[in-house]
């Protein structure tokens, strides 16, 4: 079968749980064409249009943007975009996804959300909160902490038409903000299997340096816990999870009084106090401020709380808590994943990569480097065509800390790039024509972007020569362009007046601070256009501002009208680029889409 793309291998995966819903993009709608045709040579960009937004104009430094309840539920914060065109049975979907919780900061109660356009971004549906923790306590202000969250998203869509979404996982702490708090190692291998470990002392949480962990169990087979001396124990973690109510009874621990209720089925999401014989609910592992003593007869039950406004617990925030279990996991970094075999409709329960990617001795923090990942097709070697690459960093105190994970089973086992980019920490990656994967890093100080590819696939990198682009200290996002070869075969990329066919060119977005070195505030969101010459040197020909439109312009503090942080973008069917990106210092994530000709233009 033939995409828009050229021709695409169709199979059904035989290595997963369940069949997934493999195919190749849908063929050109014939008013797509049309309508592409109509718009060449003509400018064309839409409105910047709020798709994670507050609901809740207080939360926003410009009040008019808030966004409709009717869409969005009851958002209050947001930050971090995640962009991509994915194939779907129905044609092209645009998967737009953000950290969605609380006052957009990164900590506190912060979840996975997405949203999806069936029309090229002309408009997108309702707010899915795919993965929701629960909270310690709710949120009452932006620094609350006592949660565990996932963040920084990165997408990509695997050859069989699975959708993976990797991010960050930490439990209850501030995470990256506060790494003296955290803990190096999560897992612990026994018997040739990693094992998540549970303590049944105290973690540094909350600055407590003389914090002593404790005992160290592990959680095995179905769930049981094992003491340290490997007997099993009678607490258990259910390993089944819905997504109905957005995963959150992940890391819930009970205690088995006689047979486990909960070894092969979803644990309720509230448990009522149990009755004689039933299991008790006695916490969750990813909470540990204030934790109890491990017991020495039978635990406690634990009585989750509904929380916010006309709740039991107030609240601006509507969240389930609960209190930690008596046995808590590291308060240690993780590495989730979770997919879709729908382009994005339905999401399945969150995958722990940890143990495959994460290496002894690197430091307390591993992450993504958020955006989009990349899906291979130019590579010399054919066995690493549709190998799947996300940039990934920790924390060392060496400038060189970036890496790529990749798969080349379309998700299922990863592997870690053995050498690091010349990079400072968050960067974004794109294959050339030719092969090769480009990657701008972020610098740790405004600067020029630091450079680094790769020949062989992403397993090794090599330093290149910093290109002249001028950014602020922030992630930035990366993209290849397809190469215009003049034929039909091409459409609808085909390049405007002003671009060499048969050239490979690359754009990117970002905060160029109005290329001053003194001010570091992440404003003037730029998107540049770059022709890529030998040994990945660009030359960039081609730079146009992103501003809001709107009113709001003319807020009493202009900083806010030319705010622009994080952003992603990706190639849309329909010869567009789509970008999503941070319009307010929080709280506030835009889309737009562009043509070649509006960026040339004049």
């Amino acid at each position: 079968m033939k995409s828009v793309y050229g021709y695409v291998n169709l199979y059904e995966s035989k290595n997963r749980m369940k069949p997934c819903h493999c195919y190749a993009a849908a063929p050109m709608a014939d008013w797509w064409k049309r309508e592409r045709r109509t718009q060449m040579g003509k400018p064309c960009k839409s409105k910047n249009k709020p798709l994670f937004v507050s609901t809740d104009g207080s939360r926003l430094k410009i009040p008019e943007l808030a966004g409709r309840e009717e869409e969005l539920g009851d958002l209050k914060g947001c930050r971090i975009p995640s962009l991509i065109s994915a194939r779907a049975p129905e044609g092209e979907v645009i998967i737009a996804a953000a950290d969605v919780g609380n006052e957009g900061a990164d900590w506190g109660w912060l979840g996975f959300g997405v949203r999806r356009s069936l029309d090229g971004g002309k408009s997108f549906g309702k707010l899915q909160r795919v993965i929701t923790l629960q909270a310690h306590h709710a949120p009452q202000d932006f620094y609350d902490w006592h949660s565990p969250f996932v963040i920084d998203p990165c997408m990509v869509q695997a050859e069989d038409g699975t959708v993976i979404a990797v991010m960050d996982m930490c439990p209850e702490s501030m995470g990256f903000w506060k790494r003296e708090w955290l803990e190096e190692n999560a897992f612990t291998e026994i018997d040739g299997k990693s094992r998540l470990m549970l303590f049944d002392g105290d973690t540094r949480v909350g600055d407590r340096p003389e914090a002593q962990k404790g005992n160290c169990y592990t959680v095995r087979e179905q769930g049981w816990v094992y003491d340290p001396e490997g007997r099993r124990t009678r607490y258990y973690m259910p390993q089944k999870h819905s997504a109905s109510h957005g995963f959150q009874t992940l890391g819930d621990l009970y205690y088995a009084v006689g047979e486990a209720d909960y070894l092969d089925r979803e644990p309720p999401l509230i448990p009522e106090k149990p009755g004689e014989g039933e299991d008790i609910y006695v916490g969750n592992v990813y909470l540990s401020w204030n934790k109890p003593s491990f017991p020495q007869g039978t635990p406690e039950f634990v009585r989750k709380r509904m929380a916010g406004p006309g709740e039991q617990v107030p609240s601006g925030y509507r969240v389930l808590e609960t209190d930690p279990a008596p046995l808590v996991a590291a308060a240690a970094m993780h590495l989730w994943m979770t997919i879709s075999r729908d382009g994005g409709e339905h999401w399945e329960q969150p995958v722990d990569l940890t143990p495959m990617v994460k290496r002894d001795g690197e430091g307390v923090f591993l992450g993504t480097g958020p955006g989009a990942g990349i899906r291979l097709s130019r590579q010399k070697d054919p066995r690493k065509n549709n190998r799947i690459l996300i940039p990934v960093y920790q924390s060392c105190k060496s400038e060189n800390s970036a890496s790529v994970i990749y798969s080349d089973d379309n998700g299922i086992t990863w592997r870690r790039s053995e050498e690091n980019m010349y990079n400072c920490d968050e960067v974004q990656a794109a294959e050339l024509s030719d092969g090769t994967i480009l990657s701008f890093g972020r610098p740790r100080r405004p600067g020029y972007t630091p450079v680094s590819y790769s020949r062989d696939g992403g397993e090794h990198w090599v330093e290149g020569k910093a290109t002249q682009l001028f950014v602020q200290s922030c992630q930035k996002s990366l993209i290849a362009l397809p190469v215009d070869e003049g034929t039909e075969e091409n459409f609808p990329w085909r390049y405007p007046e002003g671009m060499q066919k048969s050239r490979q060119y690359v754009l990117c977005s970002y905060p160029s601070g109005e290329n001053n070195r003194e001010d570091i505030r992440r404003t003037d969101g730029t998107i540049s256009l770059g022709e890529v010459g030998e040994d990945c040197q660009i030359t960039w020909k081609a730079h146009k501002k992103i501003r809001l439109e709107g009113t709001w312009e003319t807020a009493e503090d202009p900083i806010f009208t030319n705010i622009f942080s994080y952003s992603c973008m990706c190639v849309q069917e329909n010869g567009s680029i789509g970008l999503l990106y941070e319009a307010l210092p929080n709280n506030c994530l835009c889309y737009t889409q562009f043509n070649l000709d509006w960026l040339l233009e004049k």
